[in-house]
């Protein structure tokens, strides 16, 4: 993958510009028996993270959700996407998750597409966390009728995870993490009109890649193709089954050698057409991802180009794929992108962004923007890294034949 400064003057020139997003809304405090949103105009990051702010951390360029943990900012992440200040801004239902369940997280991520687009919320076994509480209280989804079922869900829930007492939900299986992708595919499915997708995603299931997974949540999310997981060296029956119901589909196969093998992927030729993406670190697979479409379908990001948004996290947190992907499918409508470190960024993503970073030629104003939404507060994500990521997202002037930017020096 290679661009040029020359590529992102020529397409920066056709372009047009992204509208801004909205980051405040004014109204009550999340959770407050009388209030729409759970958006209010003058919290701390403190206050976000118990539930009770909102994102309103931001540079010209960046936008932080800064909670704690991961259960505060996919609490953060569902009421940006769905403000809930009316019924047309309320989602149908949401998606539950256990709170260490990265698996469970990567694969409900395809109930975030279109056209359900549940955001994907954090619970616990024996307990509703305040915060992801307040936030289903604040959401309030209207509900979805499932084809075949009496019920008409609010929640999806990944196995024993809690939602509030009395909650219409479903409960789908979660005994191991193969037969939850399984019962996930089938309700899509469902939902879905009968027809299964022509594509499907697969990577690993070892806890200890779980970063080489992370990224396929948010593109299921963008492209409504379920996630099935596998080792490296062995396909799980559950898995095999789960693919076969979907016919011959094209299989996308996220994570490098080392995670998946090509013994594996010669195996997997046999149910479709098997096409590997992936990079030897967890950042590299990430940007790999993001760049990749298919050449003949056209499906996955494919994102080598200005104008687009994007989620960063730091790899380490990997349960932060959960805020990810309700953004990835309804705010940054962007990949997900990786990060190793709090303080110091990894050259890879620098490559990537300066490959993307908007240009212009005469007004900026004319221009296309990036920009990009930050998960965690200053322990996932620095400030100086935040100010980093910004500068990179900053639309520069680009001039002369070679398509260089101009410095600070030459004119900022």
């Amino acid at each position: 993958m290679s661009f040029t400064r020359r590529n992102i003057q020529a397409r920066s020139a056709a372009a047009v510009a992204l509208t801004a997003i909205a980051l405040v809304l004014t109204g009550c405090e999340l959770g407050d028996d009388g209030g729409l949103t759970g958006l209010s105009g003058n919290s701390s990051a403190d206050d976000f993270s118990r539930g009770t702010g909102s994102p309103a951390l931001a540079t010209k360029n960046t936008i932080r959700i800064p909670g704690e943990d991961p259960t505060g900012n996919a609490a953060g992440a569902a009421l940006t996407v769905y403000p809930s200040t009316s019924a047309a801004t309320r989602p149908k239902l949401v998606s539950v998750v256990g709170k260490n369940d990265w698996r469970a997280a990567i694969a409900m991520s395809v109930l975030a597409a279109r056209p359900l687009g549940a955001p994907l919320l954090i619970s616990e076994e024996d307990d509703v966390p305040d915060v992801t509480k307040s936030a289903i209280e604040a959401l309030g989804p209207v509900g979805v009728t499932v084809p075949g079922r009496t019920v008409k869900p609010k929640a999806l829930v990944a196995g024993s995870a809690e939602v509030p007492e009395k909650m219409p939900r479903i409960n789908l299986v979660n005994t191991s993490y193969e037969k939850l992708s399984l019962s996930i595919d089938a309700l899509w499915i469902t939902l879905n009109g009968g027809k299964p997708s022509e594509e499907v995603i697969v990577t690993t299931a070892d806890p200890a890649l779980s970063r080489f997974a992370l990224p396929a949540g948010p593109l299921a999310a963008k492209t409504g193709s379920p996630v099935f997981f596998t080792e490296k060296d062995k396909v799980p029956l559950a898995t095999l089954r789960a693919i076969e119901a979907h016919g011959k589909p094209r299989i996308y196969v996220v994570g490098p050698p080392r995670a998946i093998s090509d013994t594996l992927l010669k195996r997997l030729k046999r149910y479709g057409r098997v096409t590997r993406v992936g990079g030897p670190t967890p950042t590299q697979n990430a940007v790999q991802l993001a760049a990749f479409s298919d050449p003949q379908s056209g499906w996955g990001w494919g994102i080598d180009n200005p104008g687009h948004g994007l989620v960063i996290m730091n790899s380490h947190r990997e349960m932060d794929v959960a805020a990810a992907t309700s953004l990835s499918a309804g705010a940054a409508y962007g990949p997900l992108l990786l990060n190793g470190s709090a303080a110091v960024l990894d050259k890879s993503l620098e490559n990537y962004l300066l490959d993307i970073q908007p240009g212009y030629i005469d007004d900026p104003a004319n221009g296309v923007y990036n920009r990009a939404w930050l998960l965690g507060n200053e322990s996932a994500i620095s400030p100086g890294l935040q100010a980093q990521i910004d500068k990179l997202a900053q639309i520069v002037q680009i001039t002369g034949e070679t398509g260089a930017a101009l410095t600070d020096s030459e004119g900022f």
